[in-house]
């Protein structure tokens, strides 16, 4: 009896291995045995998450930058603005 329901959890696990590891990736049409690649999926999203990052801190130079520039200009403002009401002061 104990071996009849042994074969049974063996033929089920064997079904699981092969439905999880060929039959859904061959029907979403990716590699087969995705188990074996979870290394290229680590790189893959720490690429990723790389990539992120390099974009963020790239937007953030550009809002510097920008921060610098408004900065300059409201400065230059200010300096016209002082420099004339110098100029008409009696």
């Amino acid at each position: 009896m104990f071996l009849r329901y042994l074969e049974f959890f063996v033929i089920a696990v064997i079904l699981l291995i092969f439905v999880t590891q060929v039959f859904i990736p061959m029907w979403r049409g990716t590699k087969v045995f995705p188990i074996f690649r979870s290394r290229e999926r680590q790189l893959e999203s720490k690429l990723t998450e790389l990539r992120e990052e390099a974009h963020a801190a790239e937007l953030e130079h550009v809002v510097e930058e920008e921060q610098g520039r408004v900065t300059d200009i409201l400065g230059k403002g200010r300096r016209k603005a002082s420099s004339t009401d110098l100029n008409s002061s009696p």
